[in-house]
């Protein structure tokens, strides 16, 4: 259950900011997940940003909750992705780095491992 604050606030995503502001957020964001989870796999870098439009990182979250209901789900509706595609690409992700995907890819076509 969230505090008070939070089960009081709705979110808007993606948020009503000026375009500049918006490119500074995703360049601190993508900064912190490149650095902090190898820009691999899915996840979710939560950050706030002050009176001065300054972001700030609260927390980077390899293993957000997938549900539909959940943040990560809002943000891929925002950016046109349905939630069956959100899954999808977060399963073939996982797929494409597995070490037996790459073993089986290599057997097929005659590298050796």
């Amino acid at each position: 259950m969230g505090s008070p604050e939070d089960l009081g606030s709705t979110p808007v995503c993606p948020a009503e900011i000026p375009a500049d502001l918006a490119k500074r957020i995703v360049q601190v964001a993508r900064s912190a997940w490149e650095n902090l989870c190898n820009a691999e796999g899915y996840g979710r870098v939560d950050l706030r940003v002050d009176s001065d439009g300054q972001p700030y990182i609260l927390e980077v979250n390899p293993n957000p909750d997938i549900s539909d209901s959940a943040g990560l789900s809002r943000m891929a509706k925002a950016h046109g992705w349905e939630y069956e595609e959100l899954i999808a690409r977060i399963v073939e992700e996982a797929l494409n780095r597995s070490s037996s995907r790459q073993a089986a890819a290599a057997l097929a076509s005659g590298t050796p491992t």
